[in-house]
């Protein structure tokens, strides 16, 4: 099984992958150092197992998993026991306690290669808990976090989402519009048309031009339009009470 551990502690990523030398149909292909580097990792090498740190800075273990486009099993690693509940309803494999010990770990694997080919396991995968709360954006190789109360509205710009904040910052993120839609549970946002996401407390106005689409414009000025598809649920959004 080719496998990825994530944790922000080099001395434990080496720990981990010292033990797991004596697994040898275990290959570690990859290792990160923090979130937004296990997200990149995880989605470019594709691994079958993922040995995933709960605690780390930007944005934890638990808050990766809706930007993970693999399919992996996770073994959540980490030092503190009140996460097992948490790791397990995000359909984890197991959880491990730091430090990891040999036997417990061997335990783990096992389990893992048994579900490795567990179809309803693979179900499980795909059921787990979705919901960004978050949007990274990358700026000159700097991380920039942006929390979705903080937002206004969102539009296709390029390959890239314009990320449009309340306080009138703008900030670019690689995840599309349509992964940002499917993956936005919120019902503050609702999808106006395929490039653009706005929320309700942005809209200043509105107005639907003989049935067929609607204009809106949000605070500042910026208008988008509602399209034909979409404008009955629109409004049935728009009007219903908050």
């Amino acid at each position: 099984m080719r496998a990825v551990i994530v944790d922000d502690e080099p001395a434990a990523r080496a720990f981990l992958k010292n033990l797991l030398n004596s697994h040898p149909d275990i290959e570690v292909v990859s290792d990160a150092g923090d979130g937004l580097e296990a997200i990149e990792v995880i989605n470019r090498t594709q691994p079958d197992l993922v040995f995933l740190d709960i605690q780390m800075p930007v944005i934890d273990g638990f808050e990766i998993l809706p930007y993970i486009k693999a399919e992996p099993l996770i073994i959540f690693v980490t030092a503190h026991d009140q996460y097992a509940i948490k790791a397990f309803e995000a359909n984890a494999c197991d959880y491990l306690l730091k430090p990891v010990e040999p036997d417990r770990l061997a335990t783990s694997i096992e389990r893992a290669r048994t579900e490795s080919v567990n179809l309803e396991w693979r179900h499980a995968i795909l059921d787990r808990p979705k919901g960004l709360q978050k949007i990274i954006c990358r700026t000159h190789k700097t991380a920039h976090v942006v929390w979705l109360q903080h937002i206004a509205w969102i539009a296709k710009e390029g390959r890239y989402s314009n990320i449009c904040c309340l306080d009138g910052n703008h900030y670019l993120s690689d995840l599309t519009i349509d992964y940002l839609s499917a993956e936005i549970k919120n019902n503050s946002f609702f999808r106006v048309n395929r490039s653009a996401l706005v929320r309700r407390t942005q809209i200043e106005q509105f107005c639907s031009k003989n049935h067929a689409t609607g204009e809106i414009v949000c605070s500042g000025g910026t208008p988008f339009t509602v399209s034909r598809s979409r404008l009955q649920a629109f409004k049935t959004w728009f009007f219903a009470e908050s």
